[in-house]
């Protein structure tokens, strides 16, 4: 029963995806917020059932990061530069909560981690409006260095 709720929402997911990545390519982002927020309310649902999600080899760690990806650019898209970098922010917190359950393998949660980082500092150069400042930027990097015990990522400067 369980299983059958499981590929149920990530069918839904699916199908959100679809519909609302139609209506974000027209441009259409008012009507693509509400979709993107239902299909990261199937994300979290996925991640409840993460170990289930697991054995039946569904995605719920990408389903998550695109859910989160998707709501941010479209916010992004509206100048909503708040829920956008909360969103961004997001996705990063919660690969590190993921790599402190050891649930997942480490390399794939680095490899997310890196993509999360380089989207989450891109916006942050495109747009200066946006609240985070180099301490903000420095804990989340001394966090992830300390949950992978590496010095890999690098020190920034910033100005």
């Amino acid at each position: 029963m369980r299983d059958n709720l499981i590929y149920a929402a990530e069918k839904s997911w699916q199908q959100l995806m679809i519909t609302t990545n139609e209506h974000f390519m027209r441009g259409n982002f008012d009507e693509a917020l509400p979709g993107y927020a239902e299909a990261l309310q199937q994300a979290e649902f996925l991640n409840r059932y993460a170990k289930h999600c697991k054995k039946l080899h569904i995605p719920f760690m990408q389903v998550f990061i695109i859910s989160c990806t998707n709501l941010a650019n479209t916010y992004a898209e509206t100048g909503d530069i708040e829920n956008t970098e909360r969103l961004l922010l997001r996705s990063i917190y919660y690969l590190l909560d993921l790599s402190a359950n050891q649930m997942m393998d480490e390399n794939e949660i680095q490899s997310e981690l890196k993509k999360a980082l380089a989207g989450y500092f891109d916006f942050l150069h495109t747009h200066p409006k946006a609240t985070a400042k180099s301490e903000k930027i420095t804990r989340i990097i001394d966090t992830i260095r300390s949950h992978f015990h590496t010095a890999a990522i690098p020190n920034l400067a910033w100005k």
